[in-house]
């Protein structure tokens, strides 16, 4: 009897299994018309083929179909579906490029035991192209981040970051050889995550200031060497790189030190192995352009109080083929506004996925657009800023994704936007543990110090819908005011209460006089009767409402 149930379990488990199975398949995105058309076989054939020379080269393993074994929790992707893999081959060309640049052995040196090529990478709320993840001896790129030199150099930068973990023990060590190189008058930024793109930079993303390969090395030490370090491997940036020493001493210094440094690491990069990156001439380097978008059409446009502009600039569906680009009206756009790259579509068949592309500012000290609501459909993804045509970014829009119904031909959207005077509700001084201000439901609780990152959760009840943005910052001993780098948070709605887990970068408790929770009231934007159909016309509605 015992044994006969023993096994009905065993059989229960094994279709479970098969029954899970055949779930993963269906989630892939991917059809089963795939794996007999010819393209794709051959697809991924090449890509098997990369995957395997890269492996014998470089003793590395390429995970782009399973999440590896070990990876840290902080870390945030999507694997690519089988639709994708024209655009995981052409990254992996790239890929196998840069990495044959490297002598044999040397990844292995690095500490590099797999690498990890993915889409939609993030961590800690922060997304770039690549993450390096030195505990779990992965390199993460995002392959749908490549096709010029920044991809290529993207590819070394991120490698640099585990050469610093594997010979210093920290990826972000403070090097002081390297800091004496710099002017007596520089400082540092607040780290790479903190940097942000702005007209400044994109005039001059390449040399910008004395000492420095690209604006993003201003931003922290660990940054300066990484981008030194990938600029010598790039040989487009190379060439102009050691154009740039013969007047730039500083410049010149970090080039020979990096260059001893890698010496010390890998016997075989001696000048010899240099001058085959620097042999070439300099040519004009390709410059990101950070702009506005230039468009606006008055009757898809809000005007708030303090002349903000929130527009609806253009809608388009995912899941259409070919993709068409329509007005919020249904008014067909000549050419495609946008350049989507990253195009994905929804598995059930009665669900439409659209993009909505808005013009709004990002400006978050003053005001911020982080309330959402489409009664009839899901939000599941923002993203700001975006990448825009010509290698522009465009800092003022925002695009949602969202599925909503097949049948329905109209809907509507409300924005809230939090916009004027941020009020301070609640302070908590850490010494004291004293919570002081006149909103009663909020609670501080105790901060923490977490691998190097202040961290405190805050907790606050409020009554019916959320109609105030809210937020919490930092006040340093000078009186300086720092924004979290990255955020958590949960509702529970039935005890009216949001419990959110802020981390403060690289501060330290002692550092803080006290933290501050803030509200400021949305005033809501409601787009209505906004067209699902390309050329179906209808009379968008556009309603203001301040509280």
């Amino acid at each position: 009897m015992q044994h006969r149930f023993v096994l009905s379990l065993l059989m229960l488990f094994m279709v479970f299994i098969a029954g899970c199975s055949s779930l993963l398949n269906s989630a892939d995105g991917s059809n089963a018309d795939l794996l007999s058309d010819p393209d794709f076989v051959q697809t991924k054939n090449e890509i098997d083929s990369i995957v395997s020379q890269i492996a014998d080269r470089h003793s590395v393993r390429i995970c782009y179909r399973k999440r590896p074994m070990f990876t840290w929790g902080r870390f945030k992707y999507k694997l690519a579906t089988k639709s994708e893999y024209t655009k995981v081959l052409k990254f992996l060309k790239i890929l196998q490029q840069e990495l044959n640049k490297y002598p044999k052995t040397f990844l292995q040196k690095a500490g590099v035991k797999r690498i990890v090529v993915c889409k939609e990478l993030s961590s800690w709320g922060y997304s770039a192209g690549g993450f390096p993840d030195p505990g779990g001896k992965a390199v993460y790129y995002d392959y749908a981040a490549c096709g010029n030199i920044y991809s290529q150099k993207t590819v070394h930068h991120e490698l640099y970051h585990m050469i610093e973990a594997k010979f210093n023990r920290n990826i972000y060590y403070k090097d002081p050889d390297w800091a004496k190189l710099n002017s007596k008058d520089f400082k540092y930024g607040k780290g790479g995550r903190k940097f942000k793109w702005d007209e400044s930079n994109s005039n001059k993303p390449f040399h910008p200031k004395t000492g420095f390969v690209t604006a993003y090395a201003t931003s922290a030490l660990e940054e300066d060497k990484a981008e030194v370090y990938a600029a010598l491997f790039v040989e487009e940036i190379s060439a102009c790189l050691h154009d740039w020493i013969r007047e730039d001493e500083i410049l010149k210094n970090k080039v020979n030190y990096m260059k001893d440094f890698l010496l010390q690491c890998c016997d075989g990069m001696t000048s010899d192995f240099w001058d085959n990156f620097s042999a070439g001439e300099c040519s004009p380097l390709g410059v990101i352009v950070v702009s506005s978008y230039e468009i606006q059409d008055s009757r898809f446009s809000a005007v708030l109080s303090d002349n903000t502009v929130v527009e609806l600039i253009a809608i388009t569906e995912d899941s259409g083929s070919p993709v068409k680009w329509w007005k919020p009206n249904g008014e067909m756009f000549d050419e495609a506004p946008f350049v989507i790259d990253d195009s994905e579509t929804t598995i059930d068949d009665e669900l439409k996925q659209y993009r909505f592309f808005f013009r709004a500012k990002t400006d978050q000290s003053s005001y911020s657009f982080d309330s959402w609501d489409l009664p009839e459909g899901k939000i599941y993804r923002i993203q700001q800023p975006y990448f825009g045509k010509d290698g522009r970014i465009f800092l003022d829009v925002c695009v949602m994704t969202c599925v909503l119904d097949g049948d329905k031909e109209t809907s509507q959207l409300r924005i809230g936007a939090a916009v004027g005077e941020w009020v301070t509700k609640a302070t908590y001084n850490p010494k004291t543990k004293v919570t002081s201000g006149q909103d009663k439901g909020v609670k501080f609780h105790k901060p923490y110090m977490r691998k190097g990152k202040l961290g405190i959760e805050v907790s606050h009840v409020f009554s019916g819908l959320t109609e105030m943005a809210e937020k919490t910052v930092a006040i340093d001993l000078i009186g300086e005011r720092h924004l979290p780098e990255s955020s958590e948070g949960e509702f529970r709605i039935d005890k009216h209460e949001r419990k959110m887990s802020l981390s403060f970068g690289d501060l330290r408790l002692d550092q803080i006089r006290e933290f501050q929770f803030k509200t400021c009231p949305y005033t809501w934007v409601t787009f209505e009767n906004i067209s699902l159909r390309p050329g179906r016309i209808t009379d968008v509605q556009i309603k203001i409402e301040n509280n």
